[in-house]
């Protein structure tokens, strides 16, 4: 204990404050990360930028605040209140990403992220340096202790964002446990002729939540599924987004993933029940085992059970979506169906059973839960997992980008690197390691494949898409 700083009121009050501003921080990051890249093209450059923005924020606070640390006095004072401010900030703005971010995805990832992201992080950066300060210094610096702490109260906050808020309780509620740790941080700080003051000032932030919050949905905010606001026909939070049913559509974080309430869900029906017919019908007669990857509304898999002696297995990632399927149909208990929980990829990769038929409905390739599927390493696997005259269906989503053939020739590189048979019809690629009746898709573009290294089917997607996705 001879190099152990003395452990003072001031420094245990310095040392926790800064550990519950640094998680704050970090849960601010993952919930930003998960949305901003559930509305912007997943690739390498949009995770480094996202993350490059959080730090540059953090590094500019810190700087400032270290040339102006000489010239302030009431630390503490200072420290309270820059928690407050950024809980303010996180209720205005933090807590409404789902609600803003599709105004700014016509933006570029880094201009959304500053503009998102820039203020709290500073002020968030600004406070590492601020605590070091306070900290009472005994036999040797206390620049170590402090990084210890802020290292310990990040760690804690990452790992509460994705393995318990986010999964139970949804984005939002974690931004409002977030703020819940600055709040805590303020009080803990501030002088104690202050204190009372930021107990005003956290009791009227957590007033505002109420307020701003819909009271059908005050429920929901940290409910695990079992309070569904007036409206809804299912509501509950999950690992990848707030899963809802509300008028026969099925959305994640309010992005439409499938409907069988309109025209727009007839189409879909429709293009799910040829991916279905095109991928067993050249099966023949007699008993086939079929995959389906993504269980959304479940036309695909109702169609895929439409045929006789078809075993159809089916994998969603999303526990909530399954739940949430039973608002459509009673598809998931019929006999030959078997559910799988579990990602698409690492299912074909640990399972030991070859299909006659693998069919992939999932969304666009811009979306970053799917856009891996679309790649050249995930055909190798499917073919992998294919017997010899198996066949792969795969929904283009070429409508959307009005069937630009640039996007369409890349799909077909791409499944070309491992299919050497390979057709196209309304919506629909089919891929075989046999030949099939039809004509074989001719591209009209030069060579460029899509893979996890250079994923440059998302931004072929993006730029040429012409309808809200």
């Amino acid at each position: 204990m001879k190099y152990w700083p003395a452990m003072t009121y001031q420094n245990i009050t310095a040392q926790t404050s800064l550990a519950l501003s640094a998680a704050s921080s970090l849960i601010y990051e993952v919930v930003a990360t998960t949305v901003l890249l559930f509305y912007f093209t997943k690739s390498s450059y949009s995770v480094a930028t996202i993350l490059a923005v959080f730090l540059f924020g953090l590094g500019l606070g810190a700087a400032v605040m270290h040339r102006m640390l000489c010239k302030i006095r009431q630390r503490e004072l200072l420290f309270g209140a820059f928690q407050l401010v950024v809980a303010a900030y996180a209720i205005l703005v933090l807590a409404n990403l789902a609600a803003i971010t599709p105004h700014v995805s016509g933006w570029s990832v880094a201009t959304a992220s500053l503009a998102i992201l820039l203020i709290p992080t500073a002020i968030l950066g600004a406070a590492f340096p601020l605590a070091t300060a306070m900290l009472t210094k005994k036999n040797g610096e206390v620049a170590g202790l402090a990084y210890a702490s802020d290292l310990a109260g990040a760690i804690i906050g990452s790992l509460l964002a994705g393995f318990m808020f986010i999964p139970l309780w949804g984005n939002r509620a974690a931004v409002l446990c977030a703020v819940g740790f600055n709040l805590a941080s303020s009080l803990v700080i501030l002088p104690r002729r202050w204190k009372l003051l930021g107990l005003v000032a956290a009791i009227a932030l957590g007033a505002s939540v109420l307020l701003t919050t819909p009271f059908d949905n005050r429920i929901s905010i940290f409910s695990t599924g079992s309070g569904v606001p007036a409206g809804y026909q299912f509501y509950g939070n999950s690992p990848y987004g707030l899963v809802t049913v509300k008028d026969s559509v099925l959305s994640i974080d309010n992005r439409v993933q499938c409907s069988f309430a309109n025209t727009a869900a007839n189409s879909e029906q429709i293009t799910e029940f040829i991916m279905a017919k095109a991928a067993i019908e050249p099966l023949g007669d007699g008993a086939h085992r079929t995959l389906n990857i993504g269980l959304g509304c479940g036309g695909t898999l109702s169609a895929i059970t439409g045929f006789q002696n078809i075993q159809a297995d089916v994998v969603e990632i999303n526990p909530a979506v399954v739940t949430a399927n039973r608002e459509f149909s009673n598809i998931l208990d019929h006999p030959r169906v078997t559910l799988v929980i579990d990602d698409g990829l690492n299912y074909l990769r640990t399972t030991d059973i070859h299909y006659d038929s693998i069919i992939v409905d999932i969304d666009n390739p811009a979306v970053a839960n799917s856009s891996d599927l679309y790649t050249v390493e995930a055909f190798a696997i499917m073919a992998g997992r294919l017997n010899e005259r198996g066949t792969f269906a795969l929904w283009d989503y070429g409508g959307y980008s009005d069937n630009n053939p640039h996007y369409l020739d890349i799909i077909y590189y791409s499944l070309h690197e491992s299919f050497p048979y390979i057709y196209h019809q309304q919506s629909i690629f089919l891929a075989s390691k046999q030949p099939l009746a039809g004509s074989p898709y001719q591209p009209t573009t030069d060579r460029e494949v899509n893979t996890l290294d250079r994923n440059t089917l998302s931004k072929v997607f993006l730029d040429n898409v012409k309808i809200p996705i």
